[in-house]
């Protein structure tokens, strides 16, 4: 990993693959002039004890975050291992289902930080799976032109059909290294029943009132 490219960036965000206490973050090169320049940057532009060659910043991780990360990473790979076979199973149990599930590029190997599927009607879907006590996310529900930040540019709904599109129908089952087998398979049952049948015919909001009153009774 990271030898695409002239550098590459890691997260060490808790909630990555490897992941610090709090906020942490890598670069890797092997170019000396990117190594110099980043190393500058981090330390508000500083080429030596106060001299500031240009406007940098402080991005220097503090010791505790790395300690953190020197012991984790004894046991990333065992994770990622773990992490790969979840995904086979969820793969496995929603073969067949009405379920888009993005595929593997064969030239690479995934780290699969998340397992991310996509439905239809991906609102309620994801209110039924809750009600059954399957916890999802939705990661990057807007395309990034499309963000306030980006307003300037001019774009608006249809811009980008593609990525909006994938934006609408993305969900994010539950995926760390510490689910149990039996986990992944309700999870995975419980989509795989959600949208199958009655629930995707339009009664899908009225049938997650009606579990969701269940599930606490």
């Amino acid at each position: 990993m990271g030898s695409i490219g002239h550098a590459a960036a890691f997260s060490f965000y808790p909630s990555k693959n490897l992941s610090a206490y709090g906020e942490g973050g890598a670069l890797t090169t092997n170019d000396a002039e990117i190594a110099e320049l980043v190393r500058a940057l981090r330390n508000h532009g500083q080429s030596g004890p106060y001299t500031h060659e240009r406007v940098g910043y402080n991005y220097r991780m503090d010791g505790f975050q790395g300690a953190v990360l020197r012991v984790k990473l004894k046991r990333l790979e065992q994770w990622n291992a773990r992490r790969k076979e979840i995904a086979a199973l969820y793969r496995s149990v929603l073969k067949g289902a009405q379920v888009e599930i993005p595929s593997d590029d064969p030239r690479d190997e995934s780290a699969y930080h998340l397992f991310v599927v996509y439905v239809e009607r991906r609102d309620a879907v994801r209110a039924a799976l809750e009600a059954r006590g399957v916890r999802t996310a939705i990661h990057y529900p807007r395309p990034v032109p499309l963000q306030p930040a980006f307003a300037a540019l001019g774009f608006g709904p249809g811009s980008f059909p593609h990525a909006e599109r994938a934006c609408e129908r993305a969900l994010s089952m539950p995926f760390f290294p510490e689910m149990t087998d039996e986990q992944v398979r309700y999870a995975a049952e419980q989509l795989a029943d959600i949208v199958r049948g009655a629930e995707t015919q339009g009664d899908l909001v009225a049938r997650t009132a009606d579990l969701r009153s269940a599930s606490f009774a």
